[in-house]
Formats: C-alpha cells, sequence, structure tokens
C-alpha cells in the first residue's frame, strides 16, 4: 500500500512538471521560465516548513538555483552572464560540500586518468560546437562550467561508490540530474533541439526533489530502498 507520504510526493511532482512541460509547450519562453522559477520557490517553502530538511550549503544550493532562474530569464547578456556565473557557483558549493561533509574514495591513477580525459572530451566538444561562436567571454565561462560540473559528478559519484547509503545515492542523483538538464539546456537553446526543453525541465523538477531528499535524511550505513518516506 502506497503511503500518504509517497502519495503526496507523487502528486506534487507529477503536478509541477506537468505546468512546467505544458507551459513550454503553449507558451513563450518567458512563462516558462517563470514557472521554472516558481518551481524552484516551492522546494524553498517546503525546505523552510519542513523542519526535518538539514543543512545550510543545501539550502543555500536552492537559493542560488532560485537567482540564478531568475536572472537567465532576461535576454539582456549582462544579466544573463551573471545567470552562469551562478550556476558555476552552484555547483562549487555542491563540490565543496562532498569535499568537506562526505566520505569520498581516494581518487586512483586510473579515476584521475578518467577525469583528465573528460576534461579534454569537454573542451574539444565545446571547441568543435562553438567554433562559430564571436562572444569569447561565453566561451570561458562554458569551459569553465563544463569541468566544474565534471569535477562535482566525479566526487559524487566517487562518494557513492564508497558508501552504498540512500543519502548518497539520493546525491549522487541530484548532481548528476544538474549536470544532464544543463546539457539539455543547452542542447534546446544553442541548436534549436526543441525536444530537449522537456528533457530539461522534467529532469530538473526531479533533482530538486534528490535535493531535498538528501537534506531530509540522515547520515547512516543502512541499506535502503532509494524511495522512502
Amino acid at each position: 500500500m502506497v503511503s500518504s507520504v509517497r502519495l503526496r510526493w507523487f502528486l506534487f511532482l507529477s503536478i509541477l512538471v506537468l505546468c512546467n512541460v505544458l507551459t513550454i509547450h503553449f507558451f513563450t519562453d518567458f512563462e516558462a521560465r517563470i514557472v521554472r522559477v516558481f518551481s524552484v520557490f516551492l522546494f524553498i517553502l517546503l525546505f523552510i516548513i519542513n523542519k526535518r530538511y538539514k543543512g545550510p550549503l543545501i539550502f543555500s544550493v536552492l537559493i542560488l538555483l532560485f537567482l540564478s532562474d531568475i536572472l537567465v530569464t532576461f535576454k539582456e547578456i549582462f544579466i544573463h552572464r551573471a545567470g552562469m556565473i551562478i550556476n558555476i557557483i552552484v555547483y562549487l558549493v555542491l563540490l565543496v560540500h562532498v569535499l568537506i561533509t562526505q566520505k569520498t574514495k581516494k581518487l586512483n591513477n586510473l579515476v584521475m586518468g578518467l577525469y583528465a580525459f573528460l576534461v579534454i572530451l569537454n573542451t574539444y566538444t565545446l571547441t568543435i560546437m562553438l567554433r562559430d561562436e564571436t562572444d569569447h567571454s561565453k566561451k570561458i565561462l562554458l569551459f569553465i562550467y563544463g569541468t566544474v560540473m565534471i569535477t562535482t559528478c566525479l566526487l559524487a559519484g566517487s562518494y557513492t561508490i564508497k558508501s552504498n547509503i540512500k543519502k548518497s545515492m539520493y546525491f549522487k542523483l541530484c548532481v548528476f540530474g544538474f549536470c544532464f538538464s544543463d546539457l539539455c539546456a543547452f542542447l534546446a537553446y544553442n541548436f534549436d533541439v526543441h525536444a530537449m526543453f522537456y528533457l530539461d525541465r522534467t529532469v530538473y523538477v526531479f533533482s530538486l526533489y534528490f535535493m531535498t531528499k538528501y537534506a531530509m535524511e540522515p547520515m547512516c550505513d543502512k541499506d535502503n530502498l532509494l524511495i522512502d518516506d
């Protein structure tokens, strides 16, 4: 039998994803971004209201995402770039959070080699995809963005391998979800892959969910189901 907590989460996420998808389909990009901002705001309210949520760093990530989504709603280049910088700060906060509070596995030469390969691949891919881009500041920001994303994913993945607990899985899904959402958004806006808008917003909402579940879950060594009350 489905618990009331799971049912409420299911209804909340379903309605939120549906609102985002319908807004993308029937309205302009501006209205779709406003709904995205409102989605983050709802999770901030949940974080404030529910006393089980712990961790000021995680709450600060929600605030930064809220500010970033507001800034990138505007088309002015300077304001839009500020939103990108805040997104980079979000990944840096998550990275620092891993280094400070989590038991990450010592990175061996193989993992470091994989990391170097991914950074080189990220640089090469962006160079090819943005070879006609004349805005050098945008290129630099995207290179930094990609490198920070890869580093955060590497450490989050390393922690999950080290500690097979539900809390670490929430963090991994949260970080990987944000990265995948950003990738979808990049493809959607820069290469007119319209279907990616829907995938971006859906993954983004679920990443916010996994972040709040991570903040709510106590640190333990028990193996549990992925979705729990």
